[in-house]
């Protein structure tokens, strides 16, 4: 039963210097959201639709109007109406307030700004194109609509001090948003980063900047590793991903779990509409252990963790797991250790 319906918007009018999702620089074309359309045509699954959710790319690359004609044609197709939360991922200053009052009257109710620093100079380290005063304003225009906002932020950047770090944290606790994303910097290869990354930053260093977002962020729910939320307001959408339930994805890129299948689509344009045009579905079988596994890998990233009887926690580890009732979790002390923790269990 698909809980969670994810759609990939691959445009941008920049590719950032870290990201390594598939996006396109290139001329946006609004016959893609006919393609998603007919996407969702081809699949026969049983919906229980509870969360959708735009990414990118840069979702907000286009104009509102066109996700009012999407939804219709959408609602045409699926029943959304036990949807609880429908986000979209947006890049300050693309929106005014005309443009957030359409959203909502469509029936977005969470965004997803990609703010990434309040720092001029990280902000163009990470070849981002808003500024300081963009990431403000768009913020404090969007909350005066929406209460449910969620902002990104990258730290470990090479030249950022613990007290630039700081200055971020405070920047991002002053607008006292509903949801806060704080992702360790990663040097993805093909990613114009990664021939920066012998200045990433030492296990030290990085160890003294998560004490520091611990430290801080103590009014907020730290329930996975990255993710940070006031009560109530946990990303619905990614705990689908978490705890392993089934998505569909639409687009260009985008990938699928739908009970014992994974799929994907073809992380080009063309190559995706020739799929759709041809009506090509190639599911793989997940196997039964690769499903433990999944379960395991995505379920410990969070402090609900995953079913004890799952997992066998190795003598010389148990000291880094906790246990309530039924469930296993890494404490969260552990939580910067945590991929070479589930590597050990799976």
């Amino acid at each position: 039963m698909v809980k969670g319906l994810y759609i990939h918007i691959p445009y941008c009018s920049i590719k950032c210097h870290y990201c390594d999702f598939f996006s396109v620089v290139s001329q946006k074309d609004e016959s893609y959201f006919d393609m998603l359309i007919e996407e969702l045509k081809m699949y026969s699954f049983e919906y229980n639709i509870k969360t959708i959710y735009f990414g990118g790319g840069t979702p907000s690359i286009f104009n509102p109007r066109i996700y009012e004609s999407f939804f219709k044609k959408l609602k045409n197709l699926i029943n959304l109406d036990n949807v609880e939360e429908i986000t979209m991922e947006l890049n300050p200053r693309d929106y005014n307030y005309e443009d957030f009052k359409i959203l909502k009257d469509i029936g977005i109710n969470r965004l997803s700004f990609g703010i990434q620093s309040f720092n001029e100079s990280s902000l163009k380290w990470l070849g981002r194109e808003h500024d300081l005063k963009d990431a403000i304003m768009s913020i404090e225009t969007a909350k005066k609509l929406f209460d449910n906002i969620s902002i990104d932020i990258i730290w470990g950047i090479p030249n950022q001090s613990l007290k630039d770090f700081e200055k971020d944290i405070n920047m991002a606790l002053f607008f006292d948003l509903s949801h806060l994303s704080f992702y360790m910097l990663t040097f993805y290869q093909d990613t114009i980063l990664y021939d920066k990354k012998q200045h990433e930053k030492s296990e030290e260093e990085i160890s003294l900047f998560y004490e520091l977002l611990e430290k801080k962020l103590t009014s907020y729910i730290h329930y996975e590793i990255s993710n940070f939320a006031k009560k109530d307001f946990l990303a619905k959408h990614n705990l689908i991903y978490w705890n392993y339930e089934d998505y569909l994805g639409l687009g260009a890129g985008a990938s699928s779990k739908v009970d014992k299948f994974i799929f994907s689509n073809p992380k080009s344009i063309e190559a995706y509409k020739e799929k759709v045009h041809k009506r090509a579905f190639n599911p793989t079988i997940i196997s039964e252990e690769d499903d433990v596994k999944n379960k395991i890998m995505m379920g410990l990233r969070t402090m609900f963790g995953v079913d004890k009887n799952l997992i066998k926690i190795p003598k010389h580890l148990k000291e880094y797991f906790k246990e309530d009732k039924n469930r296993v979790s890494i404490k969260k002390q552990y939580w910067l250790i945590s991929n070479y923790l589930i590597a050990s269990v799976i």
